[in-house]
């Protein structure tokens, strides 16, 4: 195995793990998978894995002990944005875009259907929010020739963003407004792409069967203060995929 296809392993193992940290699959102070496990859950040499712990240890996301494993530290967004690009593995820059699997003739999407309501576990967590407090949730309906493709849950951080409501149909890029109202910038996305069965709401919003296989996208999006935004989109595979292009 050449040099630079290992390095792409430990980095592949590193954001894997780094981005499960993020999203709570495994919560603060709690041990992560033994080397063994991450071996057989990435098919990777012991080195490899080792080489990702080091890092991920480096960069402050856990701490090790001999005898006790991996410990995964609690991680605040501000400790996210200290970090130097000198300190961030070398990777391709990337960008990605949605990719029609037809051409549409037009695109529309539905105003906002804006709620409070008590805050979802995993979002709270991203939020660094007590449970069951209540945020702000935005649901939109994409539609191509009037047929729906997407449906976007997402959640607003309050403590970020007060008085989000009076703003949300008038862009329905949130990070449109960030400066114009709060004075802050989008830092940074990161979007997290699985399969998930069509539920009992999103088939019927989607015009699909519950089991349906559905494309969904979960994004998380910080600024100078944290996690401003939580959003899932649920889209029909038969319409639209995505496309990563990179560079570097």
């Amino acid at each position: 195995m050449s040099n630079s296809v290992s390095t792409h392993k430990y980095l592949d193992v590193y954001n894997a793990i780094r981005s499960d940290i993020l999203l709570k699959v495994y919560p603060d102070n709690s041990l992560l998978p033994t080397e063994s496990e991450l071996m057989e859950k990435y098919g990777v040499s012991r080195n490899t894995i080792r080489r990702a712990i080091k890092l991920l240890q480096d960069e402050g996301f856990i701490l090790t002990r001999q005898g006790s494993g991996s410990i995964v530290k609690e991680i605040h967004s501000d400790n996210l944005m200290d970090q130097s690009p000198s300190q961030i593995p070398p990777w391709p820059s990337a960008t990605s875009s949605v990719e029609y699997h037809r051409q549409p003739q037009s695109i529309q999407v539905s105003r906002a259907a804006l709620d409070k309501v008590p805050i979802p576990e995993q979002v709270a967590q991203a939020f660094h929010t007590p449970p069951g407090s209540l945020t702000y949730r935005v649901q939109r309906i994409w539609k191509m020739d009037d047929i729906p493709y997407n449906y976007m849950v997402q959640y607003v951080n309050r403590e970020i963003l007060p008085g989000f409501s009076q703003h949300v149909d008038e862009d329905r890029r949130i990070h449109n407004l960030l400066e114009k109202y709060w004075g802050l910038h989008r830092l940074r996305s990161e979007e997290h792409i699985t399969c998930v069965n069509a539920g009992f709401i999103e088939a019927g919003l989607l015009g699909v069967e519950v089991g349906s296989a559905l494309l969904l996208t979960t994004r998380l999006s910080y600024c100078e203060k944290g996690v401003f935004e939580y959003a899932q989109f649920y889209g029909n595979p038969k319409y639209t995929g995505y496309v990563m292009h990179m560079e570097g």
